[in-house]
């Protein structure tokens, strides 16, 4: 009997997780389809983001009346992993009408010409489907189904998401081993017996993550003086996060707080913001560069068809923290590679290190503080940016400069 259990939940996990990468794979389709199609519409006629955006940023702002729909959503991932003691816990504070509230408002907050990514809702649906699925079957199959354990579950959930995301195999084994160890977990060998299925059943997906730089690839050099200047912007990457990061979440609380007292804030202030959005849209002379997770901005830095300046890349950042504070959900990590090419881009012109090493740098430097996981964040940009594996130990080195000195700033500032 335990045999055949064994094998109807085995069965389970692999056709659920099949279904929710399907799922997945949809959404970034419809993410990237609709960010392209609003790109095409500035260019044309940026004006019309004046009556598109604050609308659109009004509907995607509903999330303000469900729970934990939107803000600093990563750290509501970070909750699940701090109360596994009580397994049902995600239904209570995570309610499967938010789950669907925050794919919907994502999606139209792209549309409105926002500037949020499309990796965290992945996440979630990845972690909050298998949950919900596995309830489910438990209930439905109780005499033919085993009792998985719930932490195990949930790092399967997580791992295949971000298999899912970023299609890096060893990148996703190293965060089981980083994470677990992180959280101190005592069940190291089932978490990652359990993810390998998700990694593996993950890579069979076609791979249409945004890739950062597909063609020759680039090597840093090792010296000293190198070192250091590549060390001082990941210290510089880490403090800049750690004050945005807190910025952002600080702003965002009070307007929720405002947002839930009055209603009458909560239908203007989305508005207000959603014009400042097309504002700035507007004031910048192709204004599609500030829109969406980024990812086209750095890829055209990259190969010199376009420079990022210090006006885009505040006119990113603020587009960043209005779409965030008006309670439109999306991801930040893909935003923070953004804004860390961006300033790797303005750091090349103080020092003598390349444009390009300084811009990866930035990016891996910035992605490794919302990511959380230093030595899994430098795999990561290895993979999407097409890097060689000598340039690990300098990715490495700076993703914990930069992680630490984004914790230390943390601790300061709070």
């Amino acid at each position: 009997m335990k045999i055949l259990k064994s094998a109807v939940t085995f069965i389970f996990i692999v056709i659920t997780l099949y279904l929710i990468g399907y799922i997945c794979i949809l959404y970034k389709y419809a993410f990237s389809n609709l960010s392209l199609d609003i790109n095409m519409k500035i260019f044309k006629n940026p004006k019309v983001m004046y009556l598109l955006t604050p609308l659109l940023f009004w509907i995607a702002s509903r999330s303000f009346l469900f729970k934990n729909a939107n803000g600093p959503l990563y750290s509501n991932v970070h909750n699940l992993f701090k109360n596994l003691d009580y397994p049902n816990y995600f239904k209570k504070d995570f309610p499967f009408s938010s789950l669907l509230v925050i794919v919907a408002s994502s999606l139209i907050t792209v549309y409105a010409g926002g500037a949020l990514g499309p990796e965290t809702p992945i996440v979630y649906l990845s972690i909050f489907l298998l949950l919900y699925a596995y309830d489910h079957f438990k209930t439905v199959f109780k005499n033919y189904s085993l009792e998985l354990n719930f932490e195990s579950l949930l790092y399967l959930g997580y791992i295949f998401g971000v298999t899912i995301l970023f299609h890096s195999p060893l990148a996703s084994f190293v965060l089981v081993l980083e994470k677990s160890l992180n959280e101190g977990s005592s069940n190291i060998i089932s978490n990652v017996i359990y993810c390998c299925i998700g990694i593996i059943i993950a890579y069979t997906f076609v791979d249409i993550s945004n890739n950062l730089i597909t063609d020759p690839p680039i090597s840093f050099k090792y010296n000293i003086p190198h070192l250091i200047q590549y060390s001082f912007l990941a210290m510089v990457s880490g403090f800049v996060a750690s004050i945005l990061m807190m910025a952002m979440t600080s702003i965002f609380y009070t307007v929720r707080s405002l947002a839930n007292k009055s209603k009458v804030l909560l239908n203007i202030l989305p508005i207000i913001f959603g014009l400042c959005v097309a504002a700035l849209i507007n004031i910048f002379e192709y204004g599609n560069q500030i829109t969406g997770s980024g990812i086209k901005l750095l890829n055209c830095e990259f190969y010199d068809t376009c420079s990022y300046e210090f006006k885009i890349l505040f006119g990113f950042i603020m587009n960043v923290v209005l779409t965030f504070i008006s309670g439109c959900p999306g991801g930040q990590k893909f935003i923070f590679m953004s804004i860390g090419g961006g300033i790797g881009g303005l750091y090349e012109k103080f020092s003598t290190v390349p444009r390009i090493q300084s811009i990866i740098i930035g990016v891996a430097s910035f992605f490794c503080t919302i990511f959380g996981s230093p030595i899994s964040s430098a795999l990561i940009i290895l993979k999407i940016a097409n890097l060689p594996y000598d340039t690990l130990p300098m990715l490495v080195i700076v993703s914990l400069v930069a992680y630490y000195t984004f914790k230390y700033s943390n601790s300061c500032l709070q």
